[in-house]
């Protein structure tokens, strides 16, 4: 039989950060109304090793007692067995208890926490309705059925728990955090990102604060996850508080290091996605800098390759003064070497090369662009920009055919014939020589080395575009 920390995927000596990590990662994947039973078992074990590493128990509160001296002896006991983790004999305890010393709200408490905590969610609700209906006046009780409606997976009744318990004035992380994921599971991607919001504001840097950081960072993980579904994005206040929080807690981000990238790619991802007129790069960029500080390449280099280059991607889409061919370059020239191989990533390049040579010479102005702003990209396509100065474009672009219409045949996700399809009804006007392994033959008469320069130059074509040529 799994025990609690199996549940979750983890050691028996995880922390309670990493227990809180694990259930909401796990949340994402098994709503309560989805799949209840598998949430309910989840739910139960992140609460009880909750209890046991906090040792915050909501029986230790200070409930009306029942009036009888014996009745004390067995909430000890009840207690033993609680604090022991045997919520089953606990359960069944405080059953008999209530049913020798009447339904006090002590023994009530202790009966729903054990109830909870055993597995037993159905009957856990029931005492907890029975709890607030009795004792109006205890607010904790209302916040509790709250989380109770939702471990047994009874969505629109843990939805409306939630709102009156919130009205209440219940802001705990923990509470937020289950409000939010119930906000998800019901579609209601607008509440969740409000109370989400509001809890990451309230960040203050006080130590009772910092304890609470892995419930922050969860919430700005659900933030980002559920503002893509919402009309009006909230998106560039999240980065800006994301922003202020990465400053506040500074080398403590080590210790949360795996989640740290995953927001900030998410960050990053999301900012794709956003309208044109989202201004927030310079923000992302202060994040990008400001995590490069306690979390250094040199240590982390698969991390901050692949979020260094999406960075890129996202401002290169957002540069107005750059043409999309030149993010199509990026992906070609920079990402592809990661991910393809030598034969796909040589079609990729031919691909944007023609597409480059299609735009010139109107595209030639936003070479100091990409060499003043993404010098990366601009090396790796340093000797082609060269070549373009040197050479007649015809007769490069005539070389880059001869593989190009060979290699397209094979290949997907070519952009060239898809722009330019004339190109591809004067390619089928072409002939093969099978003799010459499929080499290329011109339709019309290749140029002499003698013979004038076609660019006009009034030189031989040896002595200007036909020299060092490739």
């Amino acid at each position: 039989m799994q025990n609690d920390y199996e549940i979750l995927g983890l050691n028996i000596d995880a922390t309670q950060d990493e227990a809180k990590r694990a259930y909401f990662k796990l949340v994402r994947q098994f709503s309560p109304e989805k799949d209840p039973e598998h949430f309910q078992k989840i739910r139960g074990a992140y609460e009880r090793i909750l209890a046991a590493v906090t040792g915050k128990k909501d029986e230790e509160l200070n409930f009306e007692m029942p009036d009888n001296p014996d009745a004390i002896f067995v909430i000890k006991a009840i207690r033993t067995l609680i604090h022991n983790e045997d919520y089953k004999k606990a359960s069944n305890m405080a059953e008999h208890a209530i049913n020798d010393f009447g339904e006090s709200e002590l023994l009530l408490s202790l009966l729903a926490y054990s109830q909870r905590m055993s597995g037993s969610s159905g009957k856990a609700v029931k005492t907890y309705e029975k709890l607030v209906k009795k004792y109006p006046k205890q607010n904790i009780h209302k916040r509790n059925l709250a989380l109770a409606y939702y471990q047994r997976g009874f969505g629109k009744k843990a939805f409306t728990a939630f709102e009156k318990a919130y009205a209440l004035g219940f802001r705990d992380c923990d509470f937020i955090l289950q409000f939010s994921t119930c906000c998800r599971d019901r579609n209601n991607y607008s509440r969740g990102v409000e109370i989400l919001l509001e809890l990451v504001r309230s960040f203050d840097n006080t130590k009772e604060a910092k304890e609470h950081i892995d419930d922050y960072i969860e919430a700005y993980m659900e933030l980002l996850t559920m503002n893509i579904f919402i009309i009006n994005s909230r998106f560039d206040e999240i980065v800006k508080l994301y922003l202020e929080f990465t400053k506040s807690i500074g080398r403590l981000i080590k210790k949360y290091d795996d989640e740290t990238f995953e927001i900030l790619l998410a960050i990053i991802m999301a900012a794709s996605e956003e309208d044109d007129d989202c201004n927030c790069i310079n923000y992302i960029e202060e994040i990008f800098n400001e995590t490069k500080k306690y979390l250094p390449q040199e240590k982390y280099s698969d991390q901050w390759y692949v979020i260094t280059n999406k960075l890129i991607e996202v401002k290169m889409e957002a540069n107005s003064h750059l043409s999309v061919e030149f993010q199509w370059c990026f992906e070609a020239f920079i990402l592809a070497y990661k991910i393809y191989d030598d034969t796909i990533i040589r079609f990729a390049q031919t691909d944007c090369k023609l597409l480059i040579i299609e735009r010139m010479p109107e595209i030639k102005e936003e070479f100091d662009i990409v060499k003043n702003e993404y010098p990366e990209l601009y090396t790796a396509m340093e000797d082609f920009f060269k070549q373009l100065e040197r050479e007649d474009i015809s007769y490069i672009k005539e070389k880059l055919l001869k593989y190009y219409n060979k290699a397209e045949k094979y290949m997907n996700g070519g952009h060239y014939y898809e722009l330019y399809p004339q190109e591809r009804r004067n390619a089928e006007k072409l002939q093969w020589n099978s003799e010459e392994d499929g080499s290329f033959i011109r339709s019309g008469k290749k140029i002499g080395r003698n013979d004038p320069c076609p660019c006009g130059s009034g030189k031989k074509y040896k002595q200007c575009c036909g020299r060092n040529k490739n």
